[in-house]
């Protein structure tokens, strides 16, 4: 049953990946960037109904706001003291003035009503449209008029205070100057003559001053226009109005320009109207991009959801059928008598019933089980769950031959050993263990601590990975999980790791590290036994184990040390060899391949990376000397490394306050 529910989730998976691969034309309109699926696009609506009309209503409100403050602002600019400002008084009384709120009817209600009471929630989008384009219109259509009305306020102004005088001295001079040069040919200026010039320079200056107000008024309210149709331009694709929808909004915008320019009689400024123009093609472009973003998020989140329903559908199907399968029965037998046996009655303290957890979401997968974040009273922890495939197996095999639990073959009696084991570890780089289920043969789990920042492997291949440095903080993890592994070896009988790689040694959230996975380890005592199993993971097994020699704790000190070069490459060991997994395997344990090491590496870590990774187990050197080679030789040389380096300096430092205030 686990296999054919694991085969539904693969292949829904698989059809889920296919729909996101797809280029664009396959799953959009080119033009309108809508679904081409119309069920797609329907659910696509109903989902910013629901999700997005909040936040439009929030932008509406404020939009009105912002709408009033303009207004205001003209209401007090005329008793603010400024001179002649009680030319830009409104006049309430103008139809123009009235006609910008036009759109309030529609805009209060979409603002102030709840959600539930809302008429506006099913085409929102449109409503903002129809809001937008009657704003552009009217508002345009004051802000020209209120110019116009100022401009021809200052015209009178000009005419009462503009005026040449007779009596002005160079005036007098200029036209003196005039008569005395034609006195001499019988001829002189007239009264009459002074007053028709005078009267044409004050004309020809009140001309000049009314067409260089004229211009500067037209050249401000055709900025301003542009600028309050480019803010509603930003303002549609911040609320996520669709692309064709903007496109509307912008065409809009760009008539209402030109009828505002026309209408008035307004001297077109033609670099604001290009710069306008250019800003339209800009912003339609982003809004282009932004649907489809927007768009193929949704697509991906609603592909999630709905492979999620069917997992827990599938899932849900899977164990019912599982409560009536009938070996059933056989496997809650065979648990319990590995499980129920006497000599075990101690691990009924560490026991934890099933029903006390619950399962969020799978986070990676193993040969013998998944691993799955869970919640246990509230705390966040991870559950290493048995799959009963290999429970089956077990139970099955145990009938065909006894003697295969006593050769530790057997799933169930592994998994008894790893609860022991860890019940018995504890340690700040061990991960901690808290406490086992086995109330049936669908729910054999470990659980343990949960760390953030999962294992190492993942992280060093992160994209916060890659800047990581030795100094901030490779040397610290690595010496966490040289403790860890030093308190294994310590132990009155050394634990064996045997699968020590990165991806068993799992990182907190300030990239504290901790070594986990005990399902291979073993207890070994110098002397009497020697471990022989080939066990662990290809690339970081070490010579003796590939050549099926005897093995002992310094096979982890050889694991350890193609950590190192993870930690020194952050790449897969052996990435740059073009061979298959076994011919390198082969020339690890016969021929002294090594993985190659970057020439950043400090002399001071290559020579301990080197003695880790000897051939001769007994050249390797123990955890211990691991230890105080990382925190003095090599600690020494990387502080050097960093005084030469400011700027790697203060990186440093900084992460040591921020790991202080976490504490």
């Amino acid at each position: 049953m686990e296999r054919v529910y694991e085969e539904i989730s693969r292949r829904k998976s698989q059809a889920s990946a296919v729909l996101l691969v797809k280029p664009d034309p396959q799953v959009f309109n080119k033009y309108t960037r809508f679904f081409l699926d119309p069920k797609l696009e329907t659910l696509y609506q109903d989902f910013t109904a629901i999700y997005w009309f909040g936040r439009a209503r929030w932008h509406v409100g404020l939009w009105m706001f912002v709408h009033l403050f303009v207004n205001l602002l003209f209401y007090m600019l005329p008793s603010s003291g400024f001179h002649r400002m009680e030319q830009f008084l409104l006049d309430y009384d103008a139809l123009p003035a009235l006609f910008q709120w036009t759109y309030i009817p529609i805009a209060l209600p979409f603002a102030l009503l709840p959600n539930k009471w809302n008429p506006f929630q099913t085409r929102w989008r449109s409503w903002i449209c129809l809001i937008i384009i009657f704003f552009n219109l009217t508002f345009q259509v004051w802000l020209a008029d209120s110019s116009r009305l100022a401009t021809n306020a200052f015209t009178l102004a000009v005419h009462d205070h503009i005026e040449c005088q007779a009596s002005n001295l160079e005036l007098s001079e200029t036209f003196a100057g005039f008569d005395n040069s034609s006195s001499g040919s019988g001829g002189g200026l007239t009264n009459d003559t002074i007053n028709t010039a005078l009267a044409y320079l004050n004309d020809e200056q009140r001309n000049l001053a009314i067409s260089v107000t004229h211009m500067c008024s037209d050249a401000l309210v055709q900025t301003l226009v542009g600028f309050s149709s480019l803010f509603s331009f930003l303002f549609v694709i911040s609320i996520r109005l669709e692309f064709i929808q903007i496109v509307v909004v912008g065409v809009t915008g760009a008539a209402t320009y030109a009828i505002v320019v026309s209408a008035y009689g307004l001297q077109l400024q033609w670099l604001i109207t290009f710069a306008y123009g250019m800003a339209v093609v800009l912003l339609l472009i982003l809004s282009y991009s932004t649907d489809r973003t927007n768009r193929r998020s949704f697509l991906s989140n609603f592909l999630v959801e709905k492979e999620n329903e069917s997992l827990k559908s599938s899932l849900k199907q899977a164990e019912a059928a599982l409560q009536n399968d009938a070996a059933h029965a056989d496997e809650e037998r065979a648990v319990a008598r590995v499980m129920a046996a006497p000599e075990m009655r101690h691990l009924e303290m560490i026991h934890i019933p099933f029903v006390d957890l619950t399962f969020l979401q799978a986070i990676g997968r193993g040969s013998m089980g998944d691993v799955i974040k869970a919640r246990y009273f509230g705390t966040i922890v991870v559950c290493k769950r048995m799959r009963r495939e290999h429970i089956v197996e077990s139970s099955g095999s145990r009938n065909r031959n006894e003697n295969r639990e006593s050769n530790g073959e057997s799933a169930l009696a592994s998994f008894r050993d790893e609860i022991e084991l860890m019940s018995c570890l504890r340690h700040p780089n061990i991960v901690q263990f808290i406490g086992a289920s086995w109330d049936n043969a669908s729910n054999l789990c470990i659980v343990m601590e949960y760390l953030e920042n999962g294992d190492m492997h993942s992280v060093l291949h992160s994209g916060l990975g890659k800047n990581f440095t030795w100094a901030d903080p490779l040397l610290k993890m690595a010496v966490d999980a040289v403790q860890g592994m030093l308190y294994l070896h310590s132990q009155e009988r050394p634990v064996v790791h045997r699968d020590l790689k990165s991806v068993n040694i799992l990182c907190s959230a300030t990239f504290g590290c901790k070594v986990g996975d005990f399902g291979l380890s073993r207890r070994y005592k110098k002397g009497v036994d020697a471990l022989t199993t080939l066990v662990g993971t290809p690339f970081w097994l070490a010579p003796e184990i590939i050549r099926s020699e005897r093995y002992g704790p310094e096979a982890d000190v050889y694991s350890f040390g193609i950590v190192l070069t993870e930690l020194e490459t952050r790449r897969t060991p052996y990435h740059d060899q073009e061979e298959t997994g076994l011919r390198v395997l082969m020339r690890v344990a016969h021929k002294g391949l090594r993985p190659s090491l970057p020439p950043s590496c400090l002399p001071e870590r290559w020579r301990l990376i080197e003695d880790c990774l000897r051939d001769t187990p007994a050249r390797r050197p123990t955890f211990a000397q691991v230890l105080s080679r990382l925190q003095g030789p090599v600690l020494q040389e990387i502080e050097g490394h960093v005084a030469a380096q400011p700027e790697l300096e203060r990186r440093v430092l900084l992460r040591r306050h921020q790991e202080r205030k976490s504490l």
